[in-house]
């Protein structure tokens, strides 16, 4: 004899809504397609999506959802039609699990399309490493004249990544503030462009137009107070070749350093989502310093600086972390000089009768 079949929305409410909460994406899109009370109780139990990554190039749309492992694609010849499957595929999801766009990342073949993008986002990337493109196709792009018409209508609330494959040259007031920049291809960039950034991480890589004397400039004026950025807590230079240390580092007066721990203060995970970072840092925004050169701001502010074969990394600790590290350098030394008062008194009246059991 065979069991009675039982349609799901049959089911009692609580039972239902725990099968509706164990779905992947894909069965809860389809679920929600079947019946609009169906779809009211899946917004009724508050599921997330815990944040979106979207990618967007010419014939390709790639949609990720990291937290719940949900990865989906749509091919589009036709850049308009593309864009609008990008549009109505995100506002379905969201319908059903409401949560932030994270990353958005365009591609400069979409460039005269630039004015259809007015999201609101986390991270705004455009383009890619160099190497991700054909020969052919980077020579065949040309100058992206419409890139400030993109940064003023996306609202990127933290992060900012100018990757290329060619420069992305820009002097957009909200490059200067955005919290996390990223610019590859940098050889543009000018010790005054340096100079007037605000960010609190800032990655410049291919820096060729940038000198040795450039970055010992800079990390003097730094030392000195005379950089105009209270925000900044990291700033790498990177290049092929990597700089040489003995002039970068003329006349800073330095100390080296082993074995820190750096951690940003209020760290969000998303910064993650490009290479703002090294890679070394963890989900929590700790890293080791294995070896640094190490000096003090006129503000009593620490900064490290460590060298890598193609990059700069230069650190700048909270005041919290210096507080810290000065009183526990301070119970060091006041620990050392009680153990060393302790020998002394034992040279001159023997060692400290032991206690029996």
């Amino acid at each position: 004899m065979s069991l009675p079949t039982i349609a799901l929305e049959d089911l009692p409410l609580l039972p239902y809504a725990q099968y509706i909460s164990y779905l992947d994406v894909k069965s809860l899109i389809q679920l929600s397609r079947n019946q609009d009370s169906t779809k009211e109780l899946i917004q009724l139990l508050g599921l997330e999506s815990g944040g979106y990554h979207i990618s967007i190039r010419q014939n390709l749309l790639e949609l990720r959802i990291p937290s719940r492992n949900h990865y989906q694609w749509h091919n589009d010849s036709d850049k308009d039609g593309l864009i609008c499957t990008m549009h109505d595929v995100l506002d379905e999801l969201k319908s059903v699990l409401p949560g932030n766009l994270d990353h958005l990342k365009i591609d400069p073949d979409l460039s005269s399309h630039f004015s259809y993008f007015n999201h609101q986002c986390t991270v705004l990337s455009i383009g890619s490493n160099t190497y991700e493109y054909s020969p052919t196709k980077v020579e065949s792009m040309g100058p992206l004249e419409n890139l400030d018409e993109l940064l003023n209508k996306v609202q990127f609330e933290k992060g900012l990544a100018l990757n290329g494959p060619k420069e992305l040259k820009t002097e957009n007031p909200r490059i200067f503030r955005i919290d996390w920049l990223q610019i590859r291809n940098s050889s543009w960039i000018t010790s005054e462009f340096l100079r007037k950034l605000q960010n609190k991480v800032i990655y410049l890589t291919d820096a060729w137009s940038l000198t040795d004397q450039d970055l010992n400039e800079f990390l003097r004026d730094l030392k000195d107070g005379k950089i105009n950025n209270p925000n900044l807590q990291m700033i790498r230079f990177g290049r092929y070749g990597g700089w040489d240390k003995s002039a970068v580092l003329e006349g800073l007066e330095v100390t080296e350093q082993r074995d820190q721990i750096f951690k940003f203060p209020d760290f969000d995970k998303r910064v993650k989502t490009e290479k703002f970072l090294p890679r070394e840092f963890t989900d929590d925004g700790v890293m080791k310093i294995e070896e640094s050169c190490d000096f003090t701001r006129n503000d009593g502010i620490k900064c490290s600086i460590q060298f890598s074969w193609n990059s700069v990394r230069i650190f700048v600790w909270n005041p919290v972390q210096t507080q810290v590290e000065k009183k526990t350098k301070k119970k060091r030394a006041a620990k050392k000089r009680a153990t060393k008062k302790r020998r002394n008194t034992d040279s001159v009246n023997g060692p400290t009768a032991k206690r029996s059991c």
